[in-house]
């Protein structure tokens, strides 16, 4: 999961997914199915918290990244400017840095 706003990256991760699977077909095919395969949707679910961040590469949406702004505050969106774009929100819980790593 990811949790911070920058998810262009996971998106763009899901789109090169689904070229890759359309366009070579090696051991894909030999994989057992499931109800849930190609369902996109969900997939997006779970990269993204929400899709509120998709808005800021829509020319039709320009200043919606501030926090001030009426659309923003009506949707409750928060702050997507760039600077606000690396910090945690929401779930899961930020990772203690006094844990450790496994090794």
């Amino acid at each position: 999961m990811l949790t911070c706003k920058d998810k262009r990256h996971a998106y763009q991760a899901v789109q090169l997914l689904r070229v890759v699977l359309a366009s070579r077909d090696t051991e894909h095919s030999h994989l057992p199915e499931h109800r849930d395969d190609y369902d996109w949707n969900a997939c997006s679910d779970l990269f993204f918290q929400d899709h509120d961040v998709l808005m800021l590469f829509d020319a039709r949406f320009d200043g919606v990244d501030d926090p001030d702004g009426d659309v923003n505050q009506r949707l409750g969106m928060g702050d997507l400017r760039a600077a606000a774009w690396f910090e945690p929100f929401g779930y899961p819980p930020v990772r203690d840095p006094r844990r450790g790593f496994r090794r």
